[in-house]
């Protein structure tokens, strides 16, 4: 089971890539069943500015690589 942290931080993602990480737009990837490490090296490169992005650079920023992981699975698992 998921604990709540990781349900509470991964909520907030879902403001703009959907409920349940599902994209309701094709401007805005879907995170569901995204494969644990290729969010982890999107979030690990928003976060040094390697992929350039404005609004999920400051996201990034925000969380620790252990949340990243955490986000991860959790969305991984979202079918």
């Amino acid at each position: 089971a998921t604990d709540m942290h990781t349900r509470v931080i991964a909520a907030t993602c879902m403001a703009c890539h959907g409920p349940d990480g599902k994209s309701q737009s094709e401007l805005m990837p879907s995170l569901a069943g995204l494969q644990a490490s290729a969010f982890m090296q999107a979030m690990q490169e928003f976060r040094s500015g390697a992929r350039e992005a404005s609004i999920m650079k400051r996201h990034a920023a925000g969380y620790t690589d252990d949340e990243f992981e955490a986000m991860a699975a959790y969305f991984a698992d979202l079918k």
